[in-house]
């Protein structure tokens, strides 16, 4: 588990660029009636640097630095080159998380979360729950049904489904409500009833999940402190967006957006109440359609019984791999535009098998990976001391005492 906000605990940048020959990637703009320098050269935020650590294909496991060319640019990937610049690895070695705190009051918010979380997850006669919310956008709702199918022996799940601005439907214990308000009912399910997940796919942003309306701010309205969920949204874009990224029409050379931070819903569900959620698992950019195969593995392995939310995490990402044979793909298709504007070329490469690749490193993990999902017999309480928790910015005598609180804890 690594601590700290953008800015507080280092942030690796991906470099993305859409041709290693740095062609254009045009756009139609059809307000204006023009082509435009569309934005697929930039760099990402990407904590996969710190769990993907040594050559998959070196039975020595020799570190990989992620920069085999060594020009600053770390994971190159290109619509025609996935990773034949770099070489470099996809598959998580290690469990990691991050929990986007600014200050170490909002970092022992978060522990009393996990405390919180696995001792009421612990108590054999909780009767589980999950909601299941799903916007209009490209089978996000079939992927919500599909899911509680298989997981309905261990759960109890609750349906929340619609579009943006229209009709939406709550099935809750075979009934089903319509015409519903999709942000009241968030509120009030998990309020009501402690959901161990929360599971959103549709449209989204930093900001919150867009077709239902769920912001930030509203976070601030749930009261489940006694037992924050785990939310998996990796079918909904830049949800997770904790760190900001930059993009250009043509190979920048360097990054703009270092260590820049950027508000998301992973920090409202996580550090900035007391209720809300104690593991966040989202996208860092637009994602679309692969996240929904990513978010219906995390729950096979819940099912499968995998204990650990880091573990589940790690799993979903191996089936995810394989499934799109991601070890072996390296280029893109292309394909011919008869307008395009720029005539020695003639065409374009299709965006989605590069955007597919790429979800093996925007798809994040939030939290605490070690989190037990089904909890621990008795009753974790938090450490006890006379320090000012309010004061704790720069204190190392604050954080050797809570160490040793916390030791004497587990």
């Amino acid at each position: 588990m690594i601590v700290g906000d953008a800015g507080i605990f280092p942030i690796r940048y991906q470099y993305f660029g859409y041709s290693s020959d740095s062609l254009t990637h045009w756009a139609w703009d059809d307000d204006n009636d023009l082509w435009y320098a569309y934005g697929s050269y930039g760099f990402f935020p990407c904590d996969p640097y710190y769990s993907n650590l040594w050559n998959d294909d070196d039975p020595s496991m020799t570190f990989d630095t992620w920069d085999a060319d060594g020009d600053g640019l770390y994971a190159e990937k290109y619509y025609d080159n996935f990773r034949g610049t770099d070489g470099n690895t996809i598959h998580p070695d290690v469990s990691l998380g991050r929990v986007p705190c600014k200050n170490p009051d909002e970092f022992f918010r978060y522990m009393v979360k996990v405390m919180n979380y696995e001792t009421h997850a612990g108590r054999g006669s909780v009767n589980k729950k999950a909601l299941f919310v799903g916007g209009g956008f490209y089978q996000s709702q079939s992927t919500k049904r599909s899911i509680a199918d298989f997981l309905d022996d261990l759960y109890d799940i609750a349906l929340l489904l619609g579009e943006s601005g229209e009709s939406w439907d709550m099935t809750e214990d075979g009934d089903t409500q319509s015409d519903v308000s999709p942000r009241t009912v968030i509120i009030d399910y998990v309020n009501d009833n402690l959901p161990q997940f929360i599971n959103y796919a549709g449209h989204g942003a930093a900001w919150g999940f867009a077709e239902p309306n769920f912001q930030r701010a509203d976070v601030a309205a749930l009261t489940n402190a006694y037992q924050p969920a785990i939310v998996i949204a990796p079918g909904s874009c830049s949800t997770a967006c904790f760190a900001q990224s930059d993009s250009y029409g043509a190979p920048p050379g360097i990054t703009t957006a270092l260590g820049l931070d950027n508000d998301s819903m992973a920090e409202a569900f996580l550090t900035d109440y007391t209720g809300g959620g104690v593991i966040y698992v989202g996208s860092l950019v637009s994602n679309q359609p692969p996240g929904h195969y990513f978010d219906s593995r995390f729950f096979a392995a819940v099912d499968s019984g995998v204990s650990r939310a880091g573990a589940c995490y790690l799993s979903a990402m191996e089936d995810y791999i394989d499934e799109y044979n991601l070890d072996t793909a390296n280029w893109s298709g292309w394909i011919r535009v008869s307008n395009w504007p720029d005539r020695d070329v003639g065409g374009k490469w299709d965006w989605f098998p590069p955007a597919r690749f790429h979800s093996v490193y925007k798809v994040q993990f939030f939290g605490d990976p070690s989190l037990r999902i089904n909890g621990v017999p008795g009753t974790l309480s938090p450490p006890v001391t006379t320090i000012d928790y309010r004061r704790w910015l720069n204190r190392r005598d604050l954080f050797d005492h809570l160490n040793r609180d916390l030791y004497s804890v587990f």
